[in-house]
């Protein structure tokens, strides 16, 4: 917490979001690169995200080659905070399945 409140801590992020976020979509979609993704992909997903529909998730998954699609009901866009043990559980379970 005490890194998070240091001045400028979220810059680079907010010069992101300013470049990348429009007012009708986002300036890059990366959809039609997923297929080229040669590892294994874990995607969370929250079931009441509001800001990212589950649609988008769904696709995402389909284009790549090896993925794994979780969503956690009644959590939203912040999956991680809102869910943690589940997220982390979830992490954790992917990571040991692709050790050889």
């Amino acid at each position: 917490m005490a890194d998070a409140r240091r001045p400028h801590t979220g810059r680079a992020f907010n010069i992101f979001q300013k470049h990348e976020v429009l007012r009708n979509g986002l300036r890059t979609n990366f959809m039609p690169e997923l297929h080229k993704i040669n590892a294994p992909v874990l995607i969370i997903h929250g079931g009441l995200d509001n800001l990212v529909p589950l649609k988008y998730a769904e696709e995402a998954c389909r284009r790549i080659p090896d993925c794994r699609l979780e969503v956690l009901p009644g959590a939203g866009h912040w999956a991680q905070r809102e869910r943690p043990e589940d997220f982390v559980r979830l992490v954790q379970e992917f990571l040991i399945a692709q050790k050889p």
